[in-house]
């Protein structure tokens, strides 16, 4: 196997991840330092890190890590007859050592579609490159459905999604079709005011069914900036926020 390929392979893919490598051995065992062994999220598995009960014992791990979406370092006992001592895992085998093994997690970056490249749209963009979000950005609705469709191919599931058109018919047009395909969104937000989301909610209810999830809007943390820079900047900071599901925003040298 080569792991690394298969990262990418998988990534590309939209799907996450644990892969396991052994970093340490003291003593005898099948299990060789450097190897790999790969569990995705559709519970397929790549790669050995040696058979047995150790390697059923190390896939059970991934698969929790999966779920939990962290990395790990864990210490392997291979000699069932010996008693465990703290944060050693016990495996049920008589070649005796130790094992170390990382646990790493990975994710694919998350979708950021940000509809508008006025002056807020262009600079949310230059703002939020290399902060973990696989950028994707259209003008309006209809270059948004051609290029889904066409030439990106993405799902809108746990995505985030940025609308700033600057035509209220626009963005109101957009949000009527995300909230459409009954995807669970990670962000939804708008730039406008307290006035202008609420009569779009209001038209949304009179003209449809759908269900309004929550709507970010006005949009951003309240930074007191006014320029396009300035608003990008809160609309950022508040993605990176929700990302890491932040529920309060304070200072650093808060307590």
């Amino acid at each position: 196997m080569r792991p690394f390929s298969h990262v990418i392979d998988l990534i590309e893919k939209g799907k996450s991840l644990v892969m396991v490598t052994i970093v340490n051995k003291d003593g005898e065992g099948p299990v060789k330092v450097g190897s790999k062994l790969i569990v995705d999220s559709d519970d397929q598995v790549y790669g050995t890190v040696g058979g047995g009960a150790f390697e059923i014992q190390v896939i059970k791990q991934a698969r929790q890590l999966l779920k939990e979406k962290k990395n790990k370092l864990v210490y392997y006992d291979l000699n069932e007859n010996r008693p465990t001592k703290e944060k050693v895992e016990s495996v049920p085998m008589i070649c005796g050592g130790t094992v170390e093994c990382f646990y790493e997690y990975m994710t694919p970056e998350p979708k950021l579609f940000i509809f508008g490249k006025g002056h807020v749209g262009s600079a949310v963009y230059k703002k939020a490159l290399n902060t973990g979000f696989d950028l994707v950005t259209y003008d309006d609705l209809n270059t948004y459905k051609d290029g889904l469709l066409i030439k990106e191919g993405h799902a809108l599931s746990s995505a985030y999604v940025v609308i700033c058109t600057g035509s209220h018919e626009e963005d109101y047009k957009i949000l009527k079709h995300i909230l459409g395909q009954g995807e669970d969104l990670a962000y939804l937000g708008m730039l406008a005011s307290k006035k202008k989301i609420q009569e779009l909610k209001n038209r949304l209810k009179k003209e449809s069914s759908l269900k309004l999830e929550k709507i970010y809007s006005p949009i951003g943390l309240d930074l007191g900036g006014e320029s396009a820079d300035e608003i990008a900047i809160a609309i950022v900071a508040q993605l990176i926020a929700k990302k890491y599901n932040k529920k309060t925003i304070k200072d650093m040298d808060e307590d």
